[in-house]
């Protein structure tokens, strides 16, 4: 019993640590998140996730059965992907110029 007494010492003080840094302030650098815009995304059913592409200035939104392209800068849709059922999640590769998706309702 004796033997685990130390590290049972050493881990108290160190939450204890850890306690005490939870006391202390944001550091100066810390970003909080901030509505900069809203675009409507009508159609049938829900959406889900989406994603952004920087470079291109394009936002992602699964939506069902289709994944919708709205123009981050106009806010206007610009295209859609059909075929992607069951899609959740959309992922952008700019340098290989490809994009992927989830079909949670895919047939094989």
């Amino acid at each position: 019993m004796n033997a685990s007494l130390p590290a049972l010492s050493a881990f108290v003080l160190v939450l204890a640590g850890g306690c005490a840094h939870m006391k202390l302030p944001a550091p100066a650098t810390a970003h909080s998140y901030e509505l900069i815009a809203t675009y409507p995304v009508g159609g049938a059913g829900g959406w889900d996730f989406v994603s952004v592409d920087e470079k291109s200035h394009r936002l992602f939104v699964s939506c069902g059965d289709r994944v919708q392209v709205v123009d981050t800068v106009s806010g206007k849709a610009v295209g859609e992907v059909q075929g992607t059922a069951g899609v959740h999640g959309i992922a952008v590769d700019a340098k290989l110029g490809l994009g992927f998706t989830s079909r949670g309702a895919a047939t094989r």
